[in-house]
């Protein structure tokens, strides 16, 4: 097992993995929530304007879809 990960692709490939995993798992707790960055860390909200546009940091988080639970 030590022979193992000591190859550095197989050392990416489990870091990815796990990182993607664990991605999944908090989406799923999360659910499809809208929130605010800056009442979640306690800031002021922040407005920016682009190209006449403005907008503020309101962010999603999207579930894992599979099977019959998705709605086309």
């Amino acid at each position: 097992m030590k022979n193992l990960l000591s190859q550095k692709p197989v050392l990416l490939f489990i870091t990815l993995a796990g990182f993607f995993v664990t991605n999944a798992i908090v989406a799923e707790f999360i659910g499809v929530k809208i929130f605010a960055l800056e009442d979640t860390l306690g800031l002021n909200p922040l407005s920016w304007k682009l190209f006449g546009q403005s907008g503020s940091l309101s962010l999603t988080a999207g579930v894992f879809c599979s099977g019959r639970s998705c709605s086309s």
